[in-house]
């Protein structure tokens, strides 16, 4: 295999979308069903039920995922039930199903189980729970558990409870989860001792040793005694942080328990390997493999987790794959036990940390293949984290490694504990989108996978994924498939701020002409994004279309080589139809603007006397981005009667007229001077920068105001281009090292101080 994991990449076809709208988006579409003369028999109830059963016991949650649906809608047509379907069995995958990230199914099957003939029950709930805190869903289980008794009937028990503080703990959010426990006594249920060793566990995990001792005094104070699994988190914890004296203190109290006979009452493996670990850091390796063996002769139960506690400390330093597969043997014998994948995965780090790298780190994932260890996203993530680094772009030859990773691991079992999990394909996708050696049919692959197996990407990652794959296609049509690919995954990951981001990115890449387009323009084909449009009307939850949307599109197509006033018209009539738009000043001010760089003065204009008619509604009132608009409108129209609304409004505003400005701005300022240039009035020009900008309040003129006051003047001709020049040097001589000239031309120089 490891010969085969070399191998460059392999050739692969090319990828040629088709133009046409009824084809738009196969990949959202179910495929076209084929007429069979002989179409198979539909399984029974019975064989469903028993394949269902057979599919929860191998970790077969793809399977679950089509066979439940068939065996309900198979049971309600065909009467009576199976009589082997029984609550014990449908709760046996709910309990699978919670684990997973199908919580949909979950939800599904409880909502279910009366029309089954079934009763939901107390366990029903817990399981729910259990499934709501595992996908994140902390709120909706804090309404579900908060309701049990109304809705229900039932009265949630501290296990309950204890579901959605260890959901919070997951979160790493540990003032969640003291508030649910706050929320648990006043609704009469009392923390027990689970609820204080989660709590402990999380503020170890967070760094938080005096949350740690609090937590012990409090557990004392309200009479709860610990146990076990206390212990237990208190050595491996103090342990980890480096209390060594306190991790003392608690290895006492289990010796002390050891010696006394105790174990047999509950000492379990996980509190042998807290003492190994103790052992492991005071004694080093050796140490702690010699304690092993002794436990291991006496007949302790040590398991998987006492290895993998030895690999840690062993696997550091490890030069070749000889010295890692020699340790595994060391410790196979030693614990008596056979080295499992997490054993494999901890010695294939250290060898990646060591001289020998990635190279070594392949040849032992050979080697455990070659031992039939079956490998799991925890032993494949490192190799291809160190094959795709992110700091470098990947090279053909790495990705091929990759995939062929990826292939073994996907294909040689489809149990859902050894699945490729959500960081394998993110890591690819990432890979995939290689600016350099982008592999975008690659992708469709994994997004296919996805989809088949119910790996979703969160919100903040999918329109990262969304954009990168964008950016790496060579087409419009191949940038929007790969956005809807990946939306399909999970419609709900996208808010209004990921689409407007997307679409943001969409309109900004750059391709020659699309089949789609109507012309030889350049620009994103609009039935594309028509699309993107439609998609957030119909989102869920509800993304629609807002200001921001409409302003970035206006902004776009304005700019153009083929932009044209009923385009801007057009899309102005989509906005004033949009009963879910509530639009602002940001939006008008686009659209003004979008009018003015199409030649649509007028059109201009009245926008801007909508905003003054509407000024008493803060939200669409004008401001001052709005007046440098509409200078610069009045200064490219040119007509007298332009420069009559110039001139009034600049005196309206600064007289205070016009609500909504109350100062105007050194934008404001630099618009007012080009339009008066514009318009050959080059004495207000000058007028205002010298003397009038700097005072009373007003802004001054910086270097960017006086490169614009030169390049305008050039229009009066080089006298007074020079005039100004010594005006600049003379009254000015802080800015003009800062200043920029246009030279004659239209070439862009230093500017050189006058002779005199």
């Amino acid at each position: 295999m490891l010969q085969s994991l070399a191998r460059s990449v392999r050739a692969t076809a090319s990828y040629s979308p088709t133009a046409s709208t009824s084809t738009l988006r196969p990949f959202s579409s179910s495929a076209s069903p084929s007429f069979l003369f002989n179409r198979p028999k539909a399984p029974t109830a019975n064989k469903l039920l028993k394949e269902l059963d057979q599919a929860q016991k191998n970790d077969r949650l793809d399977l679950i995922s089509k066979l439940y649906p068939s065996l309900v809608t198979e049971s309600q047509s065909r009467p009576p039930l199976p009589s082997q379907l029984n609550h014990d069995l449908l709760q046996s995958v709910m309990r699978f199903v919670s684990r997973t990230n199908k919580f949909n199914l979950l939800l599904r099957i409880f909502n279910d189980l009366p029309a089954l003939g079934f009763t939901p029950n107390h366990m029903d709930h817990h399981i729910l729970l259990v499934g709501m805190a595992s996908s994140g869903k902390l709120d909706k289980a804090l309404k579900w558990i908060h309701a049990m008794k109304a809705s229900h009937g039932m009265r949630p028990a501290p296990a309950d409870w204890n579901v959605i503080i260890n959901g919070y703990r997951q979160a790493g959010d540990l003032e969640g989860m003291r508030s649910v426990v706050d929320k648990m006594r006043k609704a009469g249920a009392e923390p027990n001792v689970v609820t204080f060793n989660s709590l402990i566990s999380a503020a170890f995990e967070l760094g938080q040793l005096s949350e740690v001792r609090k937590t012990v005094e409090e557990m004392a104070s309200s009479g709860v005694t610990a146990d076990l699994w206390t212990e237990t988190a208190l050595l491996t914890g103090f342990v980890e942080a480096g209390e060594l004296g306190s991790a003392r203190e608690v290895q006492r109290r289990l010796l002390a328990r050891l010696k006394s006979g105790e174990e047999s009452e509950g000492l379990d493996e996980a509190a042998l390997n807290g003492l190994l670990k103790l052992e492991v850091v005071e004694r080093g390796f050796g140490g702690g493999l010699e304690l092993a063996e002794r436990w291991r002769d006496e007949g302790r139960p040590l398991n998987e987790r006492s290895l993998s506690t030895l690999a840690v400390e062993g696997a550091k330093g490890l030069r070749t794959v000889e010295e890692g597969v020699r340790l595994l043997e060391d410790l196979e014998d030693a614990t008596g036990l056979a080295a499992d994948r997490r054993a494999w995965s901890i010695v294939l780090q250290g060898l990646l940390a060591g001289p020998g790298g990635l190279p070594e780190a392949l040849k032992l994932h050979q080697e455990a293949r070659d031992r039939s260890i079956q490998p799991d996203s925890t032993m494949i993530q490192p190799l291809l984290t160190a094959l795709l680094s992110p700091s470098s772009s990947a090279s053909p030859e790495s990705l091929s490694v990759a995939k062929e990773l990826y292939d073994d691991l996907s294909q040689a079992s489809r149990a859902y504990s050894t699945s490729p999990d959500h960081s394998i394909y993110i890591t690819l996708l990432r890979a995939c989108a290689d600016p350099i050696h982008p592999d975008l049919d690659f992708s469709r692959t994994l997004i296919a996978d996805m989809r088949e197996r119910g790996v979703r990407l969160d919100g903040a990652s999918a329109p990262w994924h969304i954009i990168a794959l964008m950016r790496a296609s060579s087409s419009y049509e191949e940038a929007f498939q790969a956005y809807d690919q990946i939306r399909a995954l999970d419609v709900t990951a996208l808010d209004q701020k990921a689409y407007n981001a997307i679409l943001s990115a969409f309109t900004s890449l750059s391709f020659p002409s699309s089949p789609l387009s109507n012309s030889d323009d350049l620009t994103a084909p609009q039935l594309l994004i028509m699309e993107f449009l439609s998609d957030m009307r119909h989102s869920s939850p509800p993304s629609p279309p807002n200001s921001y949307t409409y302003s970035l599109l206006l902004t776009y197509y304005s700019r153009t080589s083929s932009a044209s006033a009923s385009q801007i018209a057009h899309l102005h009539s989509l906005l004033k139809l949009d009963i879910n738009l509530d639009p602002d000043t940001a939006l008008f001010n686009s659209l003004m603007g979008a009018y003015s760089r199409v030649g649509a003065f007028n059109a201009a204009y009245r926008v801007w006397e909508t905003m003054l008619a509407n000024s008493r509604n803060e939200a669409t009132r004008v401001d001052q981005t709005s007046l440098s608009i509409l200078l610069d409108t009045c200064g490219h129209d040119g007509a007298a009667t332009a420069l009559n609304r110039a001139e009034r409004v600049w005196r309206d505003v600064a007289e205070g007229r016009v609500e909504g400005i109350e100062k105007r701005n050194r934008n404001n300022w630099e618009a007012y001077v080009e339009c008066m240039c514009r318009f050959g009035r080059f004495e207000e020009a000058e007028k205002g920068v010298f003397e009038e900008m700097g005072v009373r309040g007003e802004p001054s003129p910086t270097s960017s105001t006086l490169e614009i006051l030169l390049k305008m003047t050039r229009r009066g001709g080089d006298e007074r281009w020079k005039s100004v020049r010594e005006r600049v040097l003379r009254e000015m001589p802080e800015l003009w090292g800062e200043v920029k000239d246009v030279a004659p031309f239209g070439e862009e120089g230093d500017l050189q101080v006058p002779k005199a």
